[in-house]
């Protein structure tokens, strides 16, 4: 996530996403799609290893380079997005320009950030709110 979830950015209306916004992105591509992989880019992989169920083998792969910029332009050559709250996850979605998939529940409702944003215009049409 590219947000740090210090208590100034939670009071601002920041969000984390949850396993379960994770688990569901997942399981609409896997219906989607009959073949999938999911390529994972986080700064906090521990939490990606606790989450994310890795039983299905060849599956996902978690990419850590280590460069925020290596990681981008291997996650900008994949075809859809499941987005975390941060601008980060935004640029690839929009670069990538394939399905993607946004957690709805960003910024916190009546939050200082949900007034000051518009999610229209932030959110592209065709993406889908989760």
């Amino acid at each position: 996530m590219d947000v740090t979830m210090n208590s100034r950015n939670i009071k601002y209306g920041h969000t984390a996403i949850t396993k379960d916004y994770v688990i569901s992105a997942m399981n609409y591509f896997r219906l989607k799609f009959e073949k999938i992989i999911f390529v994972i880019s986080s700064d906090n992989e521990h939490w990606v290893k606790t989450n994310i169920n890795h039983t299905r083998k060849g599956e996902i792969y978690i990419v850590s380079s280590g460069y925020r910029e290596v990681d981008m332009a291997t996650l900008v050559r994949c075809n859809h997005t499941i987005m975390s709250t941060g601008t980060f996850s935004w640029w690839i979605a929009y670069l990538t320009n394939g399905t993607t998939i946004y957690y709805n529940n960003w910024p916190k409702h009546n939050s200082i950030l949900e007034k000051m944003m518009k999610k229209d215009e932030y959110f592209l049409d065709s993406w889908i709110p989760m």
